[in-house]
């Protein structure tokens, strides 16, 4: 058995698709072995809370980022809607007992979802508990333009035809 699955994973490994930048897809992929995927809140919560597992500078793990440093956050689990299927990441706030990110993008890199932000206050670290916060008002104009982007879809395929195909 454990023959087989280190096989698989040198598989996978190989054919890992990553972020789309070579110098950093290595990285999600090791994330994704060490932690597993993150697990997505998103459809009932636009808050939650986590625990960070790792953060990313300029390619590398590191313990902490402070005020002013951006990076990639990884977490346990997360409410932030990851880019997917032509809806953007969602954007909001990510807050420890010792500080602040101000996210700008969600991304995902096979099961795992990279919050891109910067550090508005303070300091976070590795480890630390957080408490993450969707832009509400930007998810829910989201929703409604993705929601309509389906129905004028219906509407184009039903007018023109089966032909019509939504990418």
């Amino acid at each position: 058995f454990e023959s087989a699955m280190e096989k698989q994973k040198e598989t996978a490994r190989k054919s890992w698709a990553g972020s789309g930048d070579t110098g950093t897809s290595k990285i999600w992929f090791e994330l994704f072995d060490k932690f597993g995927a993150t697990e997505f809140l998103g459809y009932s919560k636009t808050s939650a809370e986590g625990k960070i597992l790792a953060i990313i500078k300029d390619g590398k793990e590191v313990d902490a980022l402070k005020s002013g440093e951006e990076g990639f956050i990884i977490v346990n689990q997360s409410p932030f809607y990851a880019e997917s299927g032509g809806q953007v990441g969602d954007m909001g706030v990510i807050q420890t007992e010792s500080g602040m990110v101000r996210i700008s993008d969600t991304k995902k890199s096979g099961g795992v979802f990279i919050h891109i932000g910067d550090v508005t206050m303070g300091q976070i670290s590795r480890g630390q508990a957080a408490k993450l916060e969707v832009d509400h008002a930007r998810r829910g104009a989201i929703r409604a333009n993705h929601s309509a982007t389906h129905l004028l879809h219906e509407a184009l395929r039903l007018r023109l035809g089966d032909h019509v195909a939504q990418r």
